[in-house]
C-alpha cells in the first residue's frame, strides 16, 4: 500500500513538473528585434571616431527603419554636423550600404541627438537591398563623432547613447511596405519583451602601460629613468602622465618605481593583471609632489611645519624609512635627499623663514 501511494504521488509529481515546464516554455518569447549600440573605449589624445549600431532581426526581413539616438553627455562628445541640422552618417560596410536614403539628422537642433532613417532602394521581396532574417547582430550603420577639448573634469568620462524607445522615434518596415508589427506596447513605447534596446557608450580610459617617456616603447630602461626624475622632481611632468601609474592608484610615487624595480629583478609577474591596468586620466592623475617643495610628510593640507623637519630627520639620521615624496624632500634641487635639504628646510622654518619658490615637481 506505501509503496502504490509513493508511486502515485510520482507520477503526480512529474505530471506537475510537466506542465510547470510548458508553461514556462510557452511563457518565454523570443524578440522580434534587438537594436545594439557598440560600447567604444578611447585612450587620449583624442580627436574623433565612430560607433556602430547593430541590428538582430529574428523573424522579419527589413527594407527600412526609424532609429532615434541621444547623447547624455554633450560634454563628452558630439555628433559632426553637415548642412543645416543634417550630421554624418556612414553606411559603408553595413547591411544598408546599398540602400536609396541613409540620412541622419538632429531633432533639437544640436549635434547631441541623431535621427537616422533610412529606405532600401527597392520595396520588394522579388529584389531590392533589403536584409533578410538574421539571428545575428549585423552593422545597421555608423555614427562619426568628435571628442569635446577638456571634455570632462571627472575620471573615465562616459557618454552613453541611448536609444529612445519611444513608438514615435522607432519603426521598421518590411520589403512589401508593412511595418513589423508587435513592437509596440502599452502607452506609445516599444513593447520590450518584442523588441530589445541596448544601449552603447563612449569611454576615455588611461593606462598605466608603462611608456612614461611616450617613444611608444613600454616597460624599458629608458622609461624607468624617466619615471625617477619625475619623482624627484628632476623633469618636466610630461601631458600624459598617467602612462607611468604602473599600480592604477591615481597618483605617480614611489610604489611605481618599485613595480619597475620589481619587474627587473624578478619579470613579468610582478606587474598588475590585467596589463595594463587602468587607470584616471588628466587631470586626476596626480603627482605626489604638489606645489612647492618641503611637504616632507605628505600632509594633504600641503602645509610645511615641524612634522615635516620630523619626517626628514628620521629617513636621515633615525630609522632610515623612505619617504613617502622624495620629490617634496628635494629642497634644494640636487640629486639626492641628504643634510643640505633639511639644511635648507631648518633655515625656511627658524631662521630667515625664507618662502620656498621651488616647484616640488620641476615644471
Amino acid at each position: 500500500m506505501l509503496l502504490y501511494e509513493l508511486l502515485r504521488f510520482r507520477r503526480a509529481g512529474l505530471v506537475v513538473a510537466a506542465v510547470a515546464c510548458l508553461m514556462t516554455t510557452g511563457n518565454a518569447q523570443t524578440p522580434v528585434l534587438e537594436i545594439q549600440v557598440s560600447n567604444e573605449y578611447y585612450t587620449p589624445p583624442l580627436s574623433g571616431g565612430t560607433i556602430t549600431v547593430y541590428v538582430t532581426n529574428y523573424t522579419d526581413s527589413i527594407a527600412g527603419f526609424n532609429l532615434w539616438l541621444q547623447l547624455d553627455r554633450p560634454d563628452v562628445i558630439e555628433f559632426i554636423p553637415t548642412t543645416g541640422v543634417h550630421l554624418q552618417v556612414d553606411p559603408a560596410g553595413t547591411l544598408t550600404a546599398d540602400w536609396g536614403l541613409v540620412d541622419a539628422h538632429s531633432k533639437s537642433g544640436t549635434p547631441y541627438d541623431a535621427g537616422v532613417v533610412g529606405v532600401a532602394d527597392t520595396f520588394s521581396y522579388t529584389g531590392g537591398s533589403f536584409f533578410g532574417p538574421s539571428s545575428t547582430a549585423r552593422p545597421l550603420f555608423r555614427l562619426p563623432f568628435v571628442f569635446k577639448p577638456r571634455a570632462d573634469t571627472l575620471p573615465d568620462p562616459v557618454a552613453n547613447v541611448v536609444i529612445s524607445g519611444s513608438s514615435s522615434f522607432l519603426s521598421f518596415a518590411r520589403p512589401d511596405g508593412s511595418t513589423v508589427d508587435g513592437i509596440v506596447g502599452p502607452y506609445g513605447w516599444v513593447d520590450t519583451t518584442k523588441i530589445k534596446l541596448r544601449h552603447g557608450k563612449v569611454m576615455v580610459v588611461c593606462k598605466g602601460d608603462a611608456d612614461v617617456n611616450t617613444d611608444g616603447m613600454v616597460l624599458s630602461v629608458a622609461d624607468m629613468v624617466e619615471l625617477i626624475k619625475i619623482y624627484n622632481g628632476m623633469a618636466p611632468i610630461r601631458e600624459y602622465l598617467w602612462h607611468a601609474d604602473l599600480n592604477a592608484d591615481c597618483v605617480i610615487d614611489s610604489l611605481d618605481i618599485k613595480v619597475f624595480e620589481c619587474l627587473f629583478k624578478w619579470g613579468f609577474g610582478c606587474l598588475p593583471y590585467p596589463w595594463p591596468p587602468t587607470t584616471c586620466c588628466n587631470p586626476q592623475i596626480k603627482l605626489c609632489c604638489a606645489g612647492v617643495v618641503g611637504n616632507v610628510d605628505c600632509d594633504p593640507s600641503d602645509q610645511v611645519d615641524i612634522s615635516d623637519l620630523s619626517a626628514l630627520i628620521d629617513h636621515l639620521f633615525i630609522s632610515l624609512k623612505p619617504l613617502c615624496c622624495l620629490g617634496e624632500a628635494n629642497i634644494d634641487g640636487a640629486n639626492m635627499i641628504d643634510i643640505s635639504d633639511l639644511t635648507g628646510l631648518i633655515d625656511n622654518l627658524y631662521i630667515t623663514a625664507t618662502p620656498f619658490t621651488r616647484p616640488a615637481c620641476a615644471q
